[in-house]
């Protein structure tokens, strides 16, 4: 999630499972729906590195 190389790898996942047949829209929806549950599960403050993912996933 936090590493440099992350974007990329996710990319690759998410391609092998698009292949397998899993629908790559319903993931994302499933990835925000996680984001946002989620957000302020490590740090009640948001300063964390997951709040900065959970953003990102709801921005993009």
């Amino acid at each position: 999630m936090y590493s440099p190389d992350a974007r990329r790898l996710d990319d690759l996942l998410t391609e092998c499972f698009v292949e397998l047949g899993h629908d790559r829209e319903r993931m994302r929806l499933y990835r925000r729906a996680y984001a946002i549950i989620t957000a302020t599960i490590y740090d009640e403050n948001a300063g964390d590195g997951h709040y900065a993912w959970c953003v990102n996933q709801l921005t993009r």
